[in-house]
């Protein structure tokens, strides 16, 4: 804006103003209003030319940008306007400028962990119950309905609130968590929830940091997001509210894959000292070592077996040989297969029992022994049959689940002869497992 100055005018924002000797406070007055009523942010630099006549001089024709005021009779101009947040007024005997109340921005949140499928050594998430990722959580394989999510507050206050968007990658459909932790298509405030309500748990929240609060829920520590499809691929992020005005937008994103619903079985012949040995096919087991009449005879190694399954109603293992005992086929004779303590018992018998107390599982089951097998005495042994005979099992129930992560446990095979048994080389058994879920 140039200001020119002449012995007969002013002219100032194309206005024209007659010559007086006041002329240096009128222009204070309408310059000063302009710059106020204008809202312009930057300071007004005043350029003359002419700064000399015979009548008047102009010292210093700009204003600089210090702070202070420009007073006149009936107006105070600024010259600093501030941190808008200290509420600096604009004043005029006809208006006010406020710079309106302060607003603390909140930190965009990130997902600390999405998962479905991870085991102990490569999970992110800090609050998993079972401390075995999420295989440890839904059992072996993984999750197949549910998924953990947690979420990295960034300093917020944990008053704070989110909303969590999943993204459904397979088919590209967009969900946000509901309250019941099950998804929907659209949100509302409603969807807004607190990190302690999200995951159950919350370490900065003192109502939420310990299992006596009321807001503590290890069930959602666990997993959090539920009804899932099978087998598809999903991302997660999340944004924070906390009162008006402060809405974040979406943080980082994280993807995981939900697994099938699935069952595994692993039979392995080791020594019972060394319970995580690992075998092929075949699986064969020497019982009978030499004559040994009328003393029980126990197979130097054990048959062990692995289960894994994510189904929450578990499963039943099943056992059946083909010979109701151990058949020799060149003696045509069978020693039959009992029910019985061998070391009381006068006859001959043989059979298999559940091995001591080495039966575990990394988290969830446990792994259940049948009563038939889980015999008391050293030598006490369950019968197999042509007919299929529960051995081990899960399922849920007030305390276990059905899924299970790692359960291991091992059958010992015994047999006793008498001496009317013929002897012969080749008494032999097979044995039939059988693995059925829960549904």
């Amino acid at each position: 804006m140039v200001l020119k100055l002449s012995r007969k005018k002013i002219i100032l924002f194309n206005m024209y103003i007659p010559f007086n000797k006041n002329f240096l406070k009128t222009i204070t007055l309408f310059i000063a209003f302009s710059f106020i009523s204008s809202g312009f942010t930057s300071f007004i630099n005043i350029k003359a030319e002419d700064l000399q006549s015979t009548e008047f001089e102009i010292k210093d024709a700009g204003i600089s940008n210090s702070q202070g005021t420009l007073d006149s009779s009936s107006l105070s101009l600024i010259g600093s306007l501030g941190s808008i947040v200290n509420d600096v007024r604009l004043t005029s005997g006809t208006y006010e400028i406020n710079s309106g109340s302060g607003v603390n921005l909140l930190n965009v949140p990130k997902v600390q962990c999405f998962e479905t499928n991870t085991i102990g050594n490569n999970t992110n998430c800090l609050s998993l119950p079972n401390s075995n990722g999420m295989q440890g959580e839904c059992g072996g394989f993984g999750c197949y309905s549910k998924a953990k999510l947690e979420i990295d507050a960034q300093e917020n206050p944990f008053d704070t609130l989110y909303l969590v968007k999943i993204l459904d990658v397979t088919d590209n459909i967009t969900y946000y968590l509901k309250s019941d932790h099950t998804l929907g298509l659209t949100y509302t405030i409603s969807n807004f929830l607190s990190k302690c309500a999200i995951e159950g748990k919350d370490s900065s929240n003192p109502d939420c940091d310990q299992e006596s609060d009321s807001g503590w829920n290890i069930n959602l520590q666990s997993t959090n997001i539920f009804y899932l499809d099978s087998q598809k691929s999903y991302s997660a992020s999340v944004k924070a509210l906390n009162g008006d005005y402060t809405e974040t937008t979406f943080g980082n994103s994280i993807n995981t894959d939900t697994t099938a619903q699935a069952l595994a079985l692993d039979l392995d012949i080791g020594p019972s000292n060394e319970p995580n040995i690992e075998s092929s096919q075949p699986y064969n087991i020497n019982i009978m070592q030499g004559t040994g009449y009328q003393a029980v005879q126990t197979s130097t190694d054990l048959l062990w077996f692995n289960f894994n399954t994510n189904n929450p109603n578990g499963f039943d293992f099943y056992v059946k040989d083909k010979y109701n005992g151990l058949y020799s086929q060149t003696k045509n004779v069978t020693i039959p297969s009992v029910n019985s303590n061998l070391a009381t018992d006068n006859d001959a018998g043989y059979g298999i029992k559940i091995f001591g107390d080495n039966i575990t599982q990394t988290t969830l089951g446990p792994l259940l022994k049948s009563i038939g097998y889980n015999t008391s005495g050293e030598n006490e042994v369950g019968s197999l049959t042509t007919a299929n005979k529960l051995l081990f099992s899960t399922n849920t129930s007030e305390t276990g689940k059905g899924e299970i992560y790692n359960g291991r446990g091992a059958i010992v095979f015994k047999v006793k002869t008498q001496v009317t048994t013929p002897i012969s080389g080749d008494y032999t058994d097979e044995l039939y497992f059988t693995i059925i879920g829960n549904y």
